[in-house]
C-alpha cells in the first residue's frame, strides 16, 4: 500500500494526464494484489467493499 499526499496527488495526475483523482483530495490509497486468478478476484472485490464502506469518493481499479 502507498499512501500519496496532495502534492504527490497533483504530479502523478499531471504526468498521466486523466481525471482518475480529483485535485482537492487530502490523499489516495494504492492498493497493489498480487495476480492469483481467483485469490486475486477476491482479494479485489474486497478491498473495493472496504472502499465503499468507508466512504471512498471514488474508485479506479486495473485488470
Amino acid at each position: 500500500m502507498e499512501i500519496m499526499n496532495n502534492h504527490s496527488i497533483d504530479v502523478v495526475a499531471d504526468l498521466v494526464a486523466t481525471k482518475c483523482c480529483s485535485r482537492d483530495a487530502e490523499v489516495i490509497l494504492l492498493v497493489e494484489l498480487d495476480r492469483l486468478s481467483v485469490e486475486s478476484t477476491v482479494n479485489k472485490e474486497q478491498s473495493v467493499q472496504i472502499c465503499r464502506q468507508d466512504k471512498a469518493r471514488g474508485i479506479a481499479s486495473s485488470n
